[in-house]
């Protein structure tokens, strides 16, 4: 069975592959500050959860593991604070409006087409 600590490592690649992944859509209706924000949270995440495994896996002395420790904390707290930027911003509120609009426009744009 899996761990806790496992599947939460999961949670956060799954996570940053998919904000990272969002950035290549053809359609934005974000910001374009948003792109970048998405691609600092997506590499925070993967040295977090890299520096995780390490820390885990091998044995340092004090000092070294508390500064990869140190490390992986500035991480986490890079990735948590991109993702809280962009909804303590509006942008999230305001880029799903955006998207609402387009999709309610390419919905009443289709011409009607009944078959005979």
């Amino acid at each position: 069975m899996l761990s806790t600590e496992t599947l939460f490592r999961a949670i956060i690649v799954v996570g940053g592959l998919l904000l990272a992944s969002s950035t290549l859509s053809k359609r934005w209706f974000y910001a374009e500050w948003v792109k970048i924000a998405f691609w600092i949270a997506f590499v925070a995440a993967i040295f977090d959860v890299t520096l995780a495994f390490v820390l885990t896996h091998v044995a340092f002395s004090d000092a070294v593991f508390w500064r990869i420790r140190t490390g992986k904390s500035i991480c986490t707290g890079i990735g948590v604070g991109m993702l809280l930027l962009f909804f303590l911003s509006g942008e999230a509120a305001r880029g799903y409006h955006r998207w609402r609009e387009h999709r309610r426009d390419s919905h009443t744009s289709r011409p009607e087409t009944h078959k005979t």
